[in-house]
């Protein structure tokens, strides 16, 4: 296995592709069941707010009552709430959003965060389910499952999320270039499968890389080459 190409990145111990839990919240996170939602109002009247997704998808504001956010993004998440809390402070505006007749604004930000169950199966070092931040994604979970074995494949590593696939990640992308495409944030009951490498190509001598180097389908000697 020390000879396959990329290897060497799920041997460091020291804490690489661990999720970094102390990033601003991705305008693209999607909220479910135990998050915590923390708002503030500042102006003329000034309130706070930490609220909690239940199990059925709602938070429960004072006065105002249940708002559905499961499901939705935290700037979906946003505008609906500060929609129905405009109901009771007359006014009011997203902080950032230009300016308030009122001076009086709404700021929204994501607290604790709830953990989710990823299931990694196939061709990996140690398979299983493993329970994360709902910030993590593919390569902080595949790193958890110490990466592909001897058999597994490093270019078509599937994301499967309701039954379907839902992304696919190649490896090499990051290796060659750096760049962590389809790299996405993973969701509750997401499964992580790595199946067997379909061709391999072993490239010895004076070259910089000596590896063993997987090919797709439409890749030969020259692809590894160059």
């Amino acid at each position: 296995r020390k000879k396959i190409f990329g290897f060497n990145i799920f041997s460091n111990k020291i804490g690489a592709f661990e999720p970094n839990l102390k990033i601003a919240t991705p305008k693209s996170y999607i909220l479910g069941p135990d998050d915590e939602l923390i708002i503030d109002i500042n102006g003329y009247s000034e309130d706070h707010y930490n609220l909690t997704v239940n199990a059925d998808g709602y938070i429960k504001i004072n006065r105002i009552g249940n708002v559905y956010v499961a499901g939705l993004t935290i700037e979906e998440a946003k505008q609906r709430i500060i929609s129905k809390l405009s109901q009771i402070f007359i006014g009011l505006k997203r902080e950032g959003s230009g300016p308030s007749k009122t001076n009086l604004y709404a700021s929204l930000s994501l607290g604790n965060i709830r953990t989710v169950s990823v299931l990694v199966q196939g061709e990996v070092m140690f398979p299983g389910t493993y329970s994360v931040s709902s910030l993590s994604r593919v390569m902080n979970v595949l790193y958890l499952a110490g990466g592909p074995n001897e058999k597994g494949t490093f270019r078509e590593i599937q994301v499967i999320r309701d039954k379907k696939v839902f992304a696919t990640v190649d490896l090499y992308d990051f290796l060659t270039s750096g760049i962590q495409k389809n790299d996405i944030s993973l969701q509750d009951q997401d499964v992580i499968k790595v199946g067997v490498y379909k061709k391999r190509i072993e490239v010895r001598g004076k070259v910089k890389r000596p590896a063993i180097f997987e090919l797709k389908e439409n890749e030969n000697l020259k692809t590894v080459l160059e």
